[in-house]
């Protein structure tokens, strides 16, 4: 068996540490540089196979290119993953399946990238990327779509593009921790309605999209490292927060309770107090 199997074979099994291990051994194998490249995103180490990717020298590669331009996704940098993918079409893919998967990622990632775009208020740029997808909306619909966007930036709902299957994982463990109903879904696209506490699966059509750290952040779970879990009491000793909080105040999902315990308020809060969710009367 040779080690090119070997690394198939681990690849297969999941075993990406085994798999970047073989790697190692041939090192200016092209083959060899794409499994362990792959395995460093399937790991979650975006920038090590980037680190791999640009210490080698093999621009006609379009496997090389794909496996950097979702890399470049994993750490939203969509505008310089939209190069990578382009510098593919450039090239000769005779797998027509692995060009069709390449072509998927690709407007996937022109969507996300509008998106970030118009979150940024850059509309003629977005515009300009929306004219490269697929099915490029009119100016008349790209325009609704920047108005309904615009009225949103505090929706109940968001329409949240999973970058990963690892990433959908943790987002669900997310949601649960928090009290949602989930209905899962094959596909990576969500509709998330923050004040019922649903998930559901959803095409997106005719929808902004954004991806799940703008979700995380719009729902003030950003920073991570400065935010944790927390009960907060009554002078009584009944509860009056459980939650995410950020410098001991409420920040995030969390429930607020009025002093005989009954629950006050239900939702996502921040340094002026609820922001999304629900309130309550104290009969309930």
């Amino acid at each position: 068996m040779t080690i090119i199997n070997l690394i198939e074979n681990a690849f297969s099994k999941n075993d990406f540490e085994r798999v970047i291990r073989l790697c190692d051994e041939i090192p200016e194998n092209q083959k060899a540089i794409s499994y362990k490249a792959r395995s460093l995103c399937l790991l979650e180490r975006p920038h090590e196979a980037l680190d791999v990717l640009d210490k080698t020298n093999y621009p006609d590669n379009p496997y090389h290119h794909y496996i950097k331009a979702q890399a470049l996704m994993d750490i939203e940098q969509y505008g310089q993953a939209i190069e990578c993918f382009e510098e593919i079409f450039d090239l000769e893919v005779n797998d027509e399946t692995s060009l069709a998967f390449m072509k998927l990622d690709y407007n996937i990632c022109l969507s996300l990238r509008q998106d970030e775009l118009i979150e940024m208020e850059k509309y003629v740029d977005a515009w300009k990327v929306n004219l490269k997808s697929q099915s490029p909306y009119s100016i008349e619909g790209f325009t609704r779509h920047v108005r309904q966007y615009s009225s949103r930036v505090k929706s109940r709902q968001y329409y949240v593009r999973i970058s990963s299957h690892k990433a959908k994982e943790k987002l669900f463990l997310f949601l649960e921790k928090n009290g949602f109903e989930i209905k899962d879904f094959e596909g990576l696209l969500f509709l998330i309605d923050v004040v019922d506490k649903t998930c559901r699966g959803d095409d997106g059509r005719g929808e902004i999209t954004i991806s799940e750290s703008k979700f995380y952040d719009k729902v003030n779970f950003h920073p991570h490292n400065k935010i944790g879990l927390k009960n907060i009491f009554h002078e009584n000793g009944k509860i009056a927060y459980e939650g995410y909080v950020l410098n001991g105040a409420p920040y995030g999902f969390g429930k607020a309770y009025f002093e005989d315990g009954t629950l006050y308020r239900d939702g996502i809060f921040d340094i002026k107090g609820i922001v999304q969710g629900k309130e309550y009367y104290p009969s309930g």
